[in-house]
């Protein structure tokens, strides 16, 4: 794929990818000798030759002078000295309805509804070939991992029969009158029949969908790792899921897939005394929902709410007297000093108002 071209009189650079990479191509007239593919018609004729063209290029590699290796880039140090160049082909003469190098340098592109329509063109995004790597291979770390710990990895159907909990489903028509299939919101829904069978370990990288509004973190349709263990306790359960993620980070990390390991989920290294790997913070049901008033609490803001039941109590307003069961809080330290009294009275209201 030509990604981009520039012409300096007899000179011509350019940049060239495959899904292995980028390199730059250097192609001058001056250094052509008798020997050389390097033809002026050819030369001329590449000038032509729109970004986004399939190219095949005949050369030879060789080191960059030094000002201009890029040390943070693959191939930063080498470009192809070209001799001859071969166009597949050739994009159409119509302009790009969006730039598909400029993504790598972290520009947006916010008009989704344009990206979908191009969609094939989106996916060439630097931004978009990295996200699919980085999933595929993370797909293959996790299976390479629960089949080190003896699990089976079991497909289950996707044409289903309706069941009525849980979120809407999605019907499929059958040739036959008034008969439907539904997709599966979730592949738990074949559990109890796989165990009772005798799969005490399996697992599957499944397709759920559910008939609901998008939200944030949830669409149609979306991939989940579901395992599935019999005759054990839900601290066994943690610690498998913990041990995955330690290494799933870990090897993401060594592949270059991601920066950096978060540090609950770091490994001790060969010879890293000072470092021990320590399990992750577990709580209870009743200490999140106590804590934080959610079950899935965000730890890194750390502002807890606090019962101050004994201080109302002091000051002659008992909780318990019969306008709620505890007084609670959260401590925002620094906020008063830059709230108005007419913040303040706002902020009163609006506690106050579910209680009037």
């Amino acid at each position: 794929w030509l990604e981009h071209s520039r012409h300096l009189g007899s000179v011509a650079f350019a940049v060239i990818r495959d899904r292995s990479g980028r390199v730059q191509l250097m192609w001058s007239l001056e250094d052509a000798t008798e020997d050389s593919r390097t033809c002026e018609s050819n030369f001329h004729q590449f000038r032509s030759v729109p970004e986004e063209s399939i190219v095949r290029v005949f050369g030879c590699w060789r080191r960059r002078p030094e000002k201009e290796i890029k040390a943070d880039q693959l191939n930063g140090d080498l470009e192809v000295v070209v001799h001859d160049v071969e166009v597949l082909n050739r994009r159409s003469s119509t302009s790009l309805p969006f730039p598909t190098e400029h993504a790598k340098t972290g520009t947006n592109i916010t008009n989704e509804a344009l990206r979908l329509q191009y969609r094939y063109l989106d996916l060439r995004r630097h931004k978009l070939h990295t996200n699919i790597k980085t999933r595929s291979k993370m797909t293959h770390i996790l299976r390479q991992f629960l089949h080190q710990k003896d699990f089976i990895e079991i497909e289950t159907p996707t044409l289903f029969k309706s069941t009525p909990e849980g979120a809407r489903e999605f019907l499929v028509p059958t040739r036959t009158k008034n008969k439907f299939y539904a997709l599966p919101q979730s592949p738990q829904q074949y559990k109890q029949l796989l165990m009772t069978a005798g799969f005490e370990r399996y697992f599957q990288v499944a397709r759920c969908y559910r008939d609901e509004s998008g939200r944030a973190d949830r669409q149609p349709e979306f991939t989940q790792l579901d395992i599935e263990m019999s005759f054990v306790d839900a601290d066994a359960v943690m610690s498998i899921v913990e041990e995955m993620l330690r290494d799933l980070f870990s090897q993401l990390n060594q592949m270059g897939a991601i920066s950096a390991v978060p540090k609950c989920l770091r490994i001790k290294e060969e010879g890293e005394a000072n470092r021990s790997t320590q399990p992750l913070k577990r709580m209870t049901y009743h200490e999140a929902m106590n804590s934080y008033g959610t079950d899935k609490p965000d730890l890194r803001y750390g502002m807890k709410i606090v019962e101050f039941s004994d201080i109302c109590r002091d000051a002659g307003l008992d909780p318990k007297s019969g306008w709620c069961a505890a007084a609670k809080g959260i401590n925002a330290k620094g906020l008063g000093a830059k709230l108005s009294r007419k913040d303040i009275s706002k902020l009163r209201e609006s506690i106050l108002h579910p209680f009037a």
